[in-house]
């Protein structure tokens, strides 16, 4: 997802895309001890957006906070 999608959702839509990255990351870990995973990549694609989402939170807290 770009970011300048990102920075539409909401701070609700923003929390539950983050779960579920990482309950995906969890997965994927697991899935790639049991069995092989075609593209490794995926994990630093996740990686990257769960620290977009989080730049972006942190950025909607501190507008709120200084009320701009």
């Amino acid at each position: 997802m770009e970011t300048s999608q990102l920075r539409e959702l909401s701070l609700e839509e923003l929390n539950n895309r983050l779960e579920s990255l990482r309950r995906e990351n969890y997965n994927l870990r697991f899935r790639a001890v049991v069995e092989s995973i075609e593209d490794n990549s995926i994990f630093q694609k996740n990686r990257k957006e769960i620290a977009r989402i989080l730049t972006i939170i942190n950025e909607q807290k501190v507008h709120e906070e200084t009320g701009i």
